[in-house]
């Protein structure tokens, strides 16, 4: 259980930054497509 308890915040983390990736690259394609709708 400690070994689990010390892991968590470290997947937790990453898990967050791979939100924080996940969603910069939503808006980047969406930028890109409208960019390109509109150009």
């Amino acid at each position: 259980m400690a070994l689990r308890r010390s892991e968590r915040p470290l997947t937790t983390g990453a898990f967050r930054v791979r939100v924080i990736l996940g969603t910069f690259g939503v808006f980047t394609v969406l930028a890109a497509l409208t960019a390109m709708i509109i150009g």
